[in-house]
This record gives C-alpha cells, structure tokens and sequence, in this order.
C-alpha cells in the first residue's frame, strides 16, 4: 500500500515538472519606441510606443547618455538644465516579459533657442501677364537651430488668420504668375521645433497692375533759349509691356501742370517735338501724350519747362530816394541800366502821387536815364520813377520811386543896428546876469526867422543826422520836415552854410586853407584827437562875404532880445512866461521830442524858436565875457569849444533864458543841438 502511494507521488510530480517546462517563457520584447519634442531646457519629451508583444506592466526608464537613469514610469520627460549638453533616450519593459526596447537618442540637449527676423519682405509692384519676382525674409536662430518656413496669403494687411500656401515653406516666396490685378497680401511665419516658438513677418503688399504705357526718358526739366536764336527740341522714349502701336501728341500749357488748360499743337505727333523759333521772351509749359492706338491706354509725361531769355535790364543805380529842393530851383533824377545781348536802351519817367511806381503818368519828352525837374514846382511832395525798355523783348524794369520835396527857402527876418547890454537878464521871469555886463553896439544884420529845418538841411546836404527823423516813434504827429535839424556838430553847420550860399549864387562865408568849396576841406572831424581839427579850426570868415553864416554869440542875443530895445525887457525871447514861447523840460518832458518850428508864439521881431526846442551854435569860441564895451564882437580868438544859446527841449527853465549861455566840442553832436543862419 505504502508503495502504491509512493508511485502516485511522484508521477505526482513529474507531471507537474513537466508542465513547468513546458510553459517556457513568451518571446522577448519586439515593438520599436520612439521620442517626439524637442530637446530643449524646460520642454516636454513624449515617448511613442508600437505593438511591443507581451502582456504586463509597461514600465519607461529615461535614460542620459544612454547610461544614466533620470526619470521612471512616466512616457514624459521634462528636460532639465542639467540635461545640457546631453542626449535622451528611454527604455520601455513589460512586468511579465524579459528584455526590453530603447529608443534612438535625442538631439544634444540645449537652453530654449530663440528665433529672429533680420529682414522683412518688400512692398513690391509687378505687371500682370509679366510676373516674374518673388519676395522674402532673412531670419536667424540661436543656440544652432535652423529655422523653418511657412508662408501665408491674406486678404487684408493682417498677419493672423491667413490661409497656408502649400510648399511655400522657404524663405523665399515666389509670387505667383497667374496673379490678376489686384492688391494682394502675403506674409512669412517663421518657425523652431516645429511651431514650438514661432514669429511673424511684416505684412508684404504685392501690387499686381495691368499692363500699361512706359515712359522710360522724359523731356528736359527745363530749357533755356535765347530770344532771336532758338534751337533746341524736346523728347520722350516711351514702351508699351506687350505689342503696341503707340501715338504721340504734344501740348502747350498755361501753367506748370499736365492738367488744366492746354492747347494741342498741330503736327506735334512725333516722340520729338522741336521748339518753336517765333517765340518771345517768356516762360513756357510743354508736355506729350502717348496713347496705345489698340486700348486706348494713355500717358502724359513730365512738364518741360522752356525758357526763352531775351535782353536783361538791370538798373544799377537807383534815382535818390529822397531829394529837397527849394521853391524855383531845379532838381535832377538819374538812373543807371545796363541791359545784356547788345539790346538798346530806352527811358521814361514817370510822375505819381502816391509812393509807387507802377500806375503813374507819362511825362512828355522825359525820355533819357536823366531827368531835370522842373522849377516851377510849388511847395510840397512829389513822386517819380523811371521805366527803362529795351529792344528784342525784354521786360521792361521799374526803378524805384524817387521823393521830390520842394520845400519854402529860409526865410529870413531883418535885424536893425543898434545897443544893448551883452548879459543883463531882463524881464520878470527870474534868473540873474551873465557877467561881467557890457555894452554892445551890434550893425544890421539878417537872421533866420525858424532854426533851420530837417528838410532844409536834407535839401542842401542831401542827408538828414536827427535823432528825431520821424521813423522811430520818438515824435509827437506833426509836420517832420519841418522839425528843426537836429544831432549836428558846428563843423556841419559850416559846410551847410556855404552849399547853401553856393546854390543861391552868394558868396560863401568861410574859408578853410583857402578855399571856400567845402569838398576842398576833406572829412568832418568827429572825435578830440582828429588830426583834421588843427585845419579846420582855421576856418575865416572871408571879408565882404555875403554869403549865409552861423550869427555871433552877440548877434544871437541881441536879436532874442527883440533888437534894440523895443520890444525888449523880457526874460526869454518874447515874453516872460517860457511856455509861452518855448519847448523844455518842463512842458515837454512827457514825451521828449523836438517840435516843428514856429509852434510857439514869436519875439518881438517875428523870430521863433530862439528860446528852447534846440540849442543853436554861434560863431564864437567860448570865453569869459569882459566889461569893455565893444562894437560888432565875434568872441574869443582861440579855444576848445563852441558857444550855444537857447536853450532846447532838454534844458530847465533857467536854460530857455535871452542871456543863457551854454558850449560843447565843435567835432560833438548832440540830440539837442541845432542851428540858425544869419547873412550880413
């Protein structure tokens, strides 16, 4: 029995070894792995697995450098930095299976690349039927990564929602010849790891037009011609993309424009239009049309400009600006042209009245570059110009206007012989002598009844030195001519003196180095050290003369004082009350300017003026009086400076005093100081 139980047992167990061996294990592991993503720092790896065989658990073993175990049970990796600058693999097993299956290794690990656009594409035009371009961008990666490419076509200057243009994915695009006219837009988006990190182009704008008319040279800018010998032509080259016949009309034009009014000039239908020989001197507008004879099409070219260039005149010398004469004398204008091309010159002047010239009336017979106005004039403001023409066609040329002024001539007032105390302050008015007092016999002379004028003085000296010449906003409205002359050096007066009695025909007063001609004397000495001062204060005055003089510093008070004794005994020249019969300080001060004469009330001898609105020189050196009684004085023999009298704008009411005496440098000129003239 033991036995039977014994052999049961172990044909137990062979039966069970048995089966054991024949459960031998499945095949190994025969699928394929692969990894998608990119192996960058920070992105994810993905692990793809096909039909491995088996059954079981699928277990992922990331692998560095094939050896290195990083990250298990997961088909993700996220690569780490310290993945850089290694490859990734993995290892894929099955729990009830031997063997396993590694993927290929990725790329070397690198930090995240970045991706940039260097060059954008270009706007661009192409003809339809004749496209043959293509456009493009330049772009560059980091870290060695090569970009790719996909190009889009849009409707609108969008770069999102585009339609992919399938192939289009380098970086050059080929525009697509079938393209109709049209606007069309495309643009480039550049791409790493697949889309991964991407950027987006510049919008390119593709213009695509219909075949037209080429105008590849267009006429001359501009042309110059010269009036009587016009040579010359004008040119197009124009092209037509495709067959074409084209035509050619040329047009005038009244202005710079290829619009507007144009007239078309008849047998100008050739590509060269020559330039008409009968044209006058002037400016002139041309330009061709070309028009393809089968469609119609046209095209206008640029103006050409045509100058034709006759004679020039230019006016080298003007007429004076402003010329004062005296009533009965006469004045010359003049003008200097010079005209080019060996034209000829003509002139005629022009009288006007207003300050213009343009519109003015022709003066019979004033017809050469120099004109004589007339003496018969009458007192006021008259206005000329010159129109100077030429022969073959040149513009004629206005001077400008020349200012005639005929002023009143100095009138002057009589001053009979006579004595009188030289320094005794009359009057009621205040003030004390100037002393020592003397007698004084003093002969009939002629004095000017006003100092003398702006516009007197602008008529003999053709300049006007006032500080208050009426263009500075210094002077109250009133008649500027006639405001006395003022910021004069005694030296001037000398020289107005005798210009003065050389155009009455009187014999001049004064002599310097022998000569009473005062363009003998040379310059006016203006400052202390001026060598010609030594000359000039040599000046005599020439015995018998009759000509116009400064009046001695006796002469002057004696006529401020009314002459000889009748009216007389008033503190300031003709009354005592200064506001009476003068501008100072004191009524004046408010707006500090100069007066026209004769506003204020006369002395006793009809003279105006000879208390304030400007001091006015005298002959004499200055000096102390004496108490000798004298006869006809004319001050001291020598000195440094020359007397005033009178008193001026700037003075107070002691200044404005018959008796007041002032003095200043001869070659010095001030604001205040004036003159009046006096004849024997």
């Amino acid at each position: 029995m033991k036995n039977i139980v014994k052999m049961l047992g172990f044909i137990a167990f062979v039966a069970l070894i048995g089966f054991v061996f024949v459960s031998c294990p499945e095949p190994g592991l025969d699928g394929t792995v692969n990894i998608t993503g990119a192996a960058w720092e920070g992105y994810t790896l993905t692990a793809n697995i096909g039909a491995l065989g088996g059954s079981g658990l699928i277990t992922f073993q990331w692998l560095r450098d094939g050896g290195i175990g990083i990250g298990t049970n997961s088909n993700t990796y996220v690569v780490q930095t310290a993945d850089i600058g290694s490859s990734i693999s993995v290892t894929v097993t099955r729990s009830d299976n031997s063997g396993s299956v590694t993927s290929a290794p990725t790329d070397i690990v690198i930090p995240v690349p970045s991706v940039t656009i260097n060059t954008h594409p270009a706007w661009i035009n192409v003809i339809a039927g004749f496209i043959n371009s293509s456009i493009s961008v330049s772009a560059s990666a980091t870290n060695g990564v090569t970009p790719t490419y996909q190009w889009y076509s849009d409707t609108s200057t969008s770069i999102t929602g585009g339609n992919a243009i399938s192939g289009a994915t380098n970086a050059s695009f080929s525009i697509p010849s079938t393209l109709t006219p049209g606007t069309y837009y495309y643009y480039c988006e550049v791409r790493l790891g697949g889309g991964l990190i991407s950027v987006t182009s510049n919008v390119a704008r593709v213009n695509v037009t219909a075949p037209a008319i080429a105008i590849s040279s267009q006429p001359a800018e501009t042309t110059d011609v010269f009036f009587g010998n016009i040579s010359g032509s004008l040119s197009v080259t124009a092209s037509f993309i495709g067959s074409a016949d084209l035509r050619y009309q040329w047009y005038s034009s009244t202005t710079n424009s290829i619009f507007g009014d144009r007239t078309i000039i008849l047998g100008a239908t050739d590509a060269n239009f020559t330039i008409p020989t009968t044209l006058t001197p002037g400016t002139y507008y041309y330009y061709c049309e070309v028009t393809d004879t089968d469609t119609g099409a046209w095209r206008r070219s640029n103006v050409a400009t045509v100058n034709v260039i006759g004679p020039e005149i230019t006016i080298n010398t003007q007429p004076a600006a402003v010329t004062s004469v005296f009533e009965d004398f006469n004045g010359n204008l003049t003008v200097v042209a010079s005209v080019t091309m060996g034209a000829t010159l003509s002139y005629q002047w022009y009288s006007n009245t207003t300050n213009s010239n343009t519109g003015g009336s022709v003066i019979s017979g004033a017809i050469n570059a120099n004109y004589v106005i007339p003496n018969t004039l009458t007192v006021g403001t008259y206005y000329y110009y010159c129109q100077v023409t030429a022969t073959g066609g040149a513009t004629p040329v206005n001077s400008s206007v020349a200012k005639f002024n005929v002023i009143t001539p100095i009138e002057m007032v009589q001053v009979p012989s006579g004595s009188f105390q030289l320094g005794r302050n009359l009057g009621t008015g205040g003030g004390s002598d100037e002393t020592p007092v003397s007698t004084v016999n003093i002969s009939g002379f002629h004095i000017g009844k006003y100092p003398v004028t702006q516009a007197q003085y602008q008529a003999v000296m053709g300049t006007n030195p006032s500080w208050f010449h009426g263009g500075s906003g210094r002077e109250p409205a009133e008649v500027q001519e006639r405001r006395p002359v003022e910021n004069v050096r005694w030296y001037d007066a000398l020289v107005f003196c005798n210009r003065l009695s050389i155009m009455e025909g009187l014999t001049p007063a004064y002599s310097i180095s022998g000569s009473t001609n005062p363009n003998d004397w040379g310059a006016i000495p203006t400052t202390w050290d001026d060598p010609l001062r030594a000359t000039w204060d040599t000046v005599q005055i020439v015995s018998g003369s009759t000509g116009y003089r400064l009046p001695t510093e006796a002469q002057w008070e004696y006529a401020a004082k009314g002459g000889n004794g009748s009216p007389g005994n008033f503190t300031y020249s003709g009354s005592n009350n200064p506001n009476d019969v003068a501008w100072y300080w004191e009524n004046n001060s408010s707006i500090i300017s100069t007066h026209e004469v004769g506003k204020k009330a006369p002395n006793g001898l009809g003279i105006y003026d000879m208390s304030g609105n400007v001091q006015e020189w005298c002959w004499d050196w200055w000096g102390s009086y004496t108490s000798t009684a004298k006869t006809d004085p004319t001050g001291a023999v020598s000195g440094a400076d020359r007397v005033l009298r009178g008193g001026s704008i700037n003075s107070n009411v002691a200044s404005v005093r018959s008796v007041f005496r002032n003095r200043y440098n001869p070659y010095d000129r001030f604001f205040s100081h004036g003159f009046r003239v006096s004849l024997p």
